[in-house]
């Protein structure tokens, strides 16, 4: 097969000696001269992002290298945590919030299994408790009601068995019940003269 005759042009670069050209070149004096902004202006970045494969190109990162080499420390510190949470619409966040569902995956008796109940009443201060309500008067007004209802109790037996005393002590002294005096003579006097008891 006949060798392919070369162009003038082939021919004058094969003499030409390209290493030492290129040496002689003052790259960062032409990169100086290059002015980015019109040629970025000029690059089509709808069709060089078209002809990259992404795909490819993640396939090649060392995601693990990759997430070593960032300081997590310094990322954050750059970070203007108010500034953030300024333009959080708090409202908006909680609206979209189902809380029915949040609340059916809570497992409330899992929660209390790991409460320690004894450990919490320890730490209730029950008088603290009573003194700040009015828990402490209910009681005394309750206590204090339940001592006169037992006590009014006691009288109304203790007279039920002195008239019963007096009925047996009437019959066996054989005396007229209707024949007694209305109550002790002082407070009868008393009574007949219109003066306080």
């Amino acid at each position: 097969m006949a060798e392919k005759r070369r162009s003038p042009f082939d021919r004058a670069m094969s003499l030409l000696p390209v290493d030492a050209v290129v040496r002689q070149v003052d790259v960062q004096h032409i990169v100086e001269r290059i002015d980015m902004n019109e040629l970025l202006e000029r690059v089509d970045v709808d069709k060089l992002l078209d002809r990259i494969d992404i795909d490819r190109l993640l396939a090649r990162i060392d995601i693990d290298a990759l997430v070593d080499r960032v300081d997590v420390d310094a990322l954050v510190d750059k970070i203007d945590i108010d500034k953030i949470i300024d333009k959080v619409d708090f409202d908006e966040v909680i609206d979209r919030i189902d809380m029915n569902h949040l609340v059916s995956r809570v497992d409330v008796n899992g929660i209390l299994s790991e409460v320690d109940i004894d450990s919490v009443l320890e730490r209730v201060d029950v008088e603290h408790l009573i003194a700040r309500t009015e828990l402490g008067g209910i009681l005394v007004r309750s206590t204090t009601g339940i001592a006169e209802r037992g006590f009014d109790f006691v009288r109304a037996q203790g007279v039920g068995l002195d008239q019963l005393l007096n009925r047996w002590v009437d019959r066996i002294l054989r005396r007229d019940s209707s024949e007694a005096p209305a109550g002790p003579p002082l407070l009868v006097d008393a009574g007949e003269k219109g003066l306080p008891r």
